[in-house]
């Protein structure tokens, strides 16, 4: 007979494999300063769907500001899947350099 304590190892084990997928957020550096948080968001669904926050319903885009709250040209952009990733990197590759933005793949030791 089971114990308790192996019945719930075993429900947090079953409960971690469940919400562990892969990261499917990239980071996204040079990002024009008077961006706003629609911009980000038309630019990226071009590509593949972005990840709705599953209590706002909004997309899941993390725009950084600096202390007094301006926007830093920074973003976490949080796609549907990792797959999605790879084709944003491959369809902006040849326009990045272009428009001074960085893409990070998740992972990447510069991404946060």
């Amino acid at each position: 007979m089971r114990t308790r304590r192996q019945v719930a190892n075993d429900n947090k084990k079953a409960k971690n494999e469940v919400n562990e997928r892969p990261n499917s957020a990239i980071y996204v550096t040079g990002i024009p300063l008077d961006a706003e948080f629609d911009d980000i968001n038309n630019k990226f669904k071009k590509y593949g769907l972005v990840e709705e926050d599953i209590h706002t319903g909004l997309p899941k885009i993390k725009m950084y500001a600096d202390d007094q709250g301006v926007f830093k040209g920074d973003a976490r952009i949080s796609m549907e899947s990792i797959t999605v990733i790879t084709s944003v990197h491959a369809l902006m590759k040849p326009f990045l350099s272009l428009l001074q933005v960085t893409i990070r793949p998740p992972g990447h030791p510069d991404a946060r």
